[in-house]
C-alpha cells in the first residue's frame, strides 16, 4: 500500500492562501467588479453549472488530456478542456454582431459548448474540430440533446480531426479558438489560415483566454497574423480579441 504523502503545515498553509493572494491580486489589478466576475465565472465552471442544467447538456468542468486516449505524443502545446463561459459567448457574439450566413468553426471544440451558442445564434454551418475522440462523442450527445430543446438549430458537424490538418483545407469565416493549443501547433494552426486566405478572400480569427491565464498567447497571435485585434472584450472573466484578415 502506498502510505500518503507527508506535507508540512508550512506547505498546507501556503497551499491555502494562494486562491486568496490570487483574490487579492485580482483586486488591485481588475476591482471589486472584475474580480466578482472572475470568482462567478469559476463558480459556475466547478459547481453550479448553471448552463448544462438550462440545457440538458454536459460540458462543464476541466478535464486533463492525460485521461483521454490521446498518446502523450500528441498533447505537447496542448491543453486541458474548459467550456468557454456560455454567458461570455453569447455576450461576445451580441456585441461582435457577426453576419449569421457565415460559416463558424471552433478549433478544440472540447465537449461543444461553443458549437451549441454559435447554432443557436444562427449561423449557416458551425463546424467543432476536436482531436481527442471520447470528447467527439460528448459533444455530439450534447447536440442532439440541444437539438431537442431548439428544433430550428442550424446544420453542425463535428469532426474529429487534428486542427493543422482541417486547416490545412479549410474555407470557414468565422475560426473561433479558446486557447486549445499553443506553441507550435497554434503557429502551425494560424499558418494555414494565412495560407487559406487565398482561397477565402478574408476571414475573422476570435481568440480567447481567461483573465486568470498567467500567460498569454495574444502577443504571437498578433505577431504571426501581422494585423492587430480591431475588437477586444472582457466579459465574465473572459477575454476575446477579433482579427479581421
Amino acid at each position: 500500500m502506498l502510505n500518503p504523502p507527508v506535507i508540512s503545515a508550512s506547505v498546507a498553509k501556503v497551499n491555502r492562501q494562494a486562491p486568496l493572494i490570487r483574490v487579492f491580486s485580482l483586486l488591485r489589478s481588475h476591482g471589486v467588479s472584475q474580480t466578482a466576475w472572475v470568482l462567478g465565472s469559476v463558480l459556475e465552471d466547478r459547481y453550479l453549472n448553471l448552463f448544462d442544467r438550462l440545457y440538458g447538456v454536459t460540458t462543464s468542468g476541466y478535464i486533463p488530456l492525460e485521461q483521454t486516449s490521446v498518446s502523450s505524443g500528441d498533447t505537447k502545446h496542448l491543453h486541458r478542456y474548459r467550456g468557454v463561459n456560455a454567458w461570455a459567448f453569447k455576450s461576445m457574439l451580441k456585441s461582435m454582431c457577426p453576419q449569421k450566413s457565415k460559416t463558424f468553426v471552433d478549433l478544440g471544440s472540447g465537449l461543444g459548448r461553443a458549437c451549441i451558442l454559435a447554432a443557436q445564434y444562427g449561423f449557416s454551418r458551425v463546424t467543432g474540430v476536436e482531436l481527442v475522440p471520447e470528447f467527439c462523442s460528448v459533444a455530439v450527445r450534447n447536440l442532439e440533446h440541444f437539438r431537442h430543446r431548439q428544433h430550428n438549430m442550424g446544420k453542425v458537424q463535428i469532426i474529429n480531426i487534428d486542427a493543422i490538418e482541417y486547416t490545412a483545407t479549410a474555407t470557414d469565416d468565422i475560426y473561433f479558438l479558446f486557447r486549445p493549443f499553443s506553441g507550435d501547433v497554434l503557429m502551425a494552426v494560424l499558418q494555414n489560415i494565412r495560407e487559406g486566405l487565398c482561397r477565402t478572400g478574408s476571414c475573422t480569427i476570435i481568440y480567447s483566454e481567461r483573465v486568470l491565464q498567467t500567460h498569454s498567447d495574444y502577443p504571437d497571435i498578433e505577431k504571426k497574423l501581422g494585423v492587430r485585434a480591431d475588437m477586444a472584450l472582457e466579459r465574465w472573466g473572459q477575454r476575446f480579441w477579433r482579427f479581421t484578415c
